[in-house]
């Protein structure tokens, strides 16, 4: 059975449809509840699971704001495919962390998520991207998940040295040749992945230069 609005909770109190159109909220709470509304009526598989598993909104949806020649617009959230209903869901109904400092593209004017904060699901979602990111089909080139995967590649390269590094010549010449191939395979593949991370960053880069393309066209 679809979930429906009033099934949903803000601090005890049922969610309530104040306002039938997105352009008539003027409250995080009326912005909220229509896109729990929303929500409600996708099929998504996995919206449908957050929805099923959470029924108090952890926090309340703040619209991010830019300018169209000169003029302030209200970004207005999609629901047309999986990634973005989603990532709306898990904004709003699971555990996020707070950025601060932004990502990269949530501090850029051109940025095309949908929030106004920079927040990073502790759950699966996103692998580590906002949820701006994920919305906007940019998980593998957000920086906030390219520098906890390098930080990650970091880490475990550092334990293998160590853990190479607790042997000397002549104990290395008595291991097993299959066991010092082993080992060498797991150095190339850090390299490969330091080299994939800095791929990641320059096209996140030249994105970056090159714009997103006409703004008006956006929403």
């Amino acid at each position: 059975m679809p979930a429906v609005l009033s099934s949903f909770t803000w601090k005890d109190s049922q969610l309530k449809l104040t306002q039938e159109s997105y352009e008539k909220c003027t409250t995080d709470l009326e912005y909220t509840a229509w896109i729990v509304n929303e929500l409600c009526q996708c099929r998504f598989a996995p919206v449908a699971k957050i929805l099923h598993e959470n029924k108090a909104v952890q926090r309340l949806f703040t619209p991010r704001e830019y300018f169209i020649q000169g003029e302030a617009t209200t970004a207005k959230p999609k629901f047309d495919t999986q990634t973005r209903a989603t990532s709306l869901a898990v904004y709003i109904f699971t555990p996020t962390q707070d950025q601060n400092p932004k990502c990269k593209q949530c501090n850029s004017f051109q940025s095309r998520g949908p929030a106004s904060d920079c927040r990073v699901p502790t759950t699966k979602h996103g692998a580590g991207a906002c949820t701006n990111c994920y919305y906007s089909g940019q998980s593998t080139a957000c920086s906030l998940r390219i520098a906890a995967k390098q930080e990650q590649v970091e880490e475990s390269a550092k334990k293998e040295k160590e853990r190479f590094e607790m042997y000397t010549s002549d104990q290395l010449d008595e291991l097993p040749e299959e066991l010092l191939e082993e080992w060498a395979q797991m150095v190339k593949d850090e390299i490969k992945n330091k080299r994939s991370a800095g791929d990641v960053r320059l096209r996140s880069a030249g994105r970056k230069k090159g714009g997103w393309g006409n703004r008006e066209q956006e929403n």
